[in-house]
């Protein structure tokens, strides 16, 4: 267990120095969420003055949103770093060596996690500058930087087993492509359910999506509702859990 525990950290410090060596990559995954808290908050500000709108402006409801976006978004595409290493002969190499086998993919999903965690907290730290504040305080940020990174490690272990089984970027970003907006759009992200069809309102309570953005919303507008919260955070953990599984048992066949 220790071996696997010091391998999983040296893959994720790895991984965090290749990130690094691309600020372009780093920079667009933060300046992006900042350009929809703008323009969506311009765009759709009026949605706030319709009856049964929850908050008073749109860009206090639909903040959580973008959280949860950056999360989404942040770590769907994390797969197409283990397609390069299989392509170039990396991953092979690191199977050469005594490192555990499962540390190559759970150090690669952690750093995922804990990258879309921090880019959580700083697109928070924006979104109170604009105007949309996090009632808990910095407890709350944390929670929310929480609930983005279990979801972001979640998706990560998803896209690293689409990775696994489909080795080839085109066929991972047309998977991503074809999941991605639905799911969102799909969801309380941007618009209450409420305001959405009665068929999409039954789907909503079954996406992973909206589990996070209802728990990221809970604690920006609500506070500490921990009924809610621990639903939500529930529902995540197993979901995470269940992907994880998927991504180790896809490697492994792989690598038999």
């Amino acid at each position: 267990m220790r071996g696997l525990f010091s391998d999983t950290v040296q893959i994720w410090l790895r991984a965090s120095r290749l990130a690094l060596r691309q600020p372009v990559w780093v920079l667009s995954n933060l300046l992006e969420p900042v350009v929809w808290l703008f323009l969506f908050g311009q765009m759709y500000g009026s949605l706030a003055r319709l009856p049964g709108f929850p908050t008073a402006s749109y860009l206090e409801y639909f903040a959580p949103g973008v959280v949860t976006m950056t999360a989404l978004f942040g770590s769907a595409w994390s797969g197409l770093g283990l397609i390069t290493d299989i392509q170039r002969g990396t991953l092979d190499r690191l199977l050469a060596t005594p490192a555990h086998r499962l540390a190559l993919i759970l150090g690669r999903v952690l750093h995922t996690g804990l990258t879309v965690a921090v880019q959580c907290l700083i697109i928070l730290l924006v979104a109170g500058l604009m105007g949309a504040p996090t009632a808990t305080g910095a407890p709350g940020a944390l929670g929310v930087a929480f609930v983005a990174g279990l979801f972001g490690t979640g998706l990560s272990a998803l896209s690293h087993a689409l990775a696994v089984l489909v080795p080839r970027e085109d066929p991972l970003a047309a998977l991503v492509n074809f999941l991605s907006l639905p799911v969102i759009f799909v969801s309380t992200a941007m618009v209450p359910a409420n305001f959405l069809p009665p068929w999409m309102q039954a789907v909503v309570r079954y996406n992973p999506v909206d589990w996070a953005v209802e728990a990221v919303r809970t604690l920006m507008l609500d506070g500490w509702v921990w009924n809610v919260l621990a639903r939500d955070v529930l529902l995540l953990a197993l979901l995470t859990a269940l992907f994880n599984l998927a991504a180790v048992c896809a490697f492994n066949t792989r690598t038999r």
